[in-house]
């Protein structure tokens, strides 16, 4: 079969493309495109099926992928932190706002994210500090004993104390630098800590993908202020319709189900 120029492709109605070649074959491998797929050229009359235009032992083998990994509006294989849920559908991130419109223009009401409820968010967060302190707790013990006297009797002296007290500060300088280290690579690299995964949840933008190492560090710290407030600002996702916490609100990300 002579490679065109472009390709055309048919998908739920709607023309797609122009298409490379190589790109047209690697939807054709995918199963995007199938052998009833309508595809259409520059110079053809009419659209066609694929069967018509490249015989079907020509054709090559789709891949299989499991349920939900191909965006239902444009059919190209998505990886799972790229797509979100709409009216039921796995839609990528790219399809995301088209979608969103030709709903909104037939009227219908869209929840676009599922966002996390208080609870479980709160288990998370405690989930992950569960998780670090059993890194910092024992060292922290084996620290604070070896400046203790060897003898219950012995009192401690001013020096010592002083030890006990820069060494418990460290710990926690330590402990706060060990955490941010944790949150912003992980919610960086993989959208969500390992306590927000154990209850299916992501952060995201407020489109739904999934933000970058720049906007976790700024809300690893925008977090603090959560917690200076006395955890004024954690109860905020009470309130909101967003579910946002005040550091969400700051840094513009969401946590959602997934």
């Amino acid at each position: 079969m002579t490679e065109p120029a472009a390709w055309y492709y048919a998908y739920r109605g709607r023309p797609r493309g122009p298409l490379s070649a190589e790109s047209f074959l690697q939807l054709v491998r995918s199963g995007v495109i199938t052998a009833d797929t309508l595809v259409w050229q520059p110079g053809w009359s009419d659209w066609r099926p694929l069967r018509e235009a490249w015989p079907d032992a020509e054709l090559p083998k789709a891949a299989e992928l499991p349920p939900g990994a191909r965006c239902a509006e444009c059919g190209r294989p998505t990886e799972p932190h790229r797509r979100v849920q709409l009216d039921g559908h796995p839609i990528c991130t790219e399809c995301r706002n088209l979608v969103v419109q030709r709903l909104r223009e037939t009227g219908r009401v869209l929840e676009t994210l599922r966002f996390a409820p208080f609870l479980p968010r709160f288990l998370a967060y405690m989930l992950d500090h569960l998780l670090l302190a059993l890194v910092l707790y024992p060292l922290s013990m084996a620290l604070v004993v070896g400046l203790l006297p060897a003898r219950h009797s012995e009192h401690l002296s001013p020096e010592r104390m002083l030890r006990i007290y820069l060494v418990q500060g460290g710990l926690s300088l330590f402990g706060l630098v060990l955490n941010g280290i944790y949150e912003i690579w992980t919610v960086g690299r993989f959208g969500s800590t390992l306590g927000k995964l154990a209850f299916r949840m992501r952060v995201t933008d407020s489109e739904g993908r999934r933000i970058t190492y720049a906007r976790a560090t700024g809300r690893f710290f925008a977090k603090l202020l959560s917690q200076f407030t006395c955890g004024v600002g954690f109860l905020l996702a009470l309130f909101d319709h967003e579910r946002r916490a005040l550091h969400d609100m700051i840094c513009n990300t969401r946590v959602i189900r997934i």
